[in-house]
């Protein structure tokens, strides 16, 4: 509830105070908080759907569904790496 609905409004006032009546750019016939406002609508899904996922594990673990099987079948250490490499590959495509 918090990063899903509670943090885009949070953002989206924020955004706002800073950037109130502000164009876009010159000339521009919208502002830029009407620019950003589908941006922060997507934080707002995407932190929504990432925030399911570690709850939903942990409530197989509460279950005991996985409780003595280890879910990551390639070692933590791998994922890490993996996910600096991604990352990494990401910030340098840009």
């Amino acid at each position: 509830v918090f990063f899903g609905i509670l943090f885009p409004i949070g953002l989206a006032i924020v955004l706002g105070a800073i950037f109130g009546d502000k164009l876009a750019y010159d000339g521009a016939s919208y502002t830029w908080l009407q620019q950003s406002f589908a941006a922060v609508g997507v934080v707002g899904i995407c932190a929504t759907g990432l925030m399911g996922l570690p709850l939903t594990v942990s409530d197989y673990r509460c279950k005991s569904g996985v409780s003595n099987k280890n879910i990551c079948s390639k070692g933590y250490v791998l994922v890490l790496f993996g996910y600096w490499n991604l990352k990494n590959y990401l910030i340098s495509s840009n």
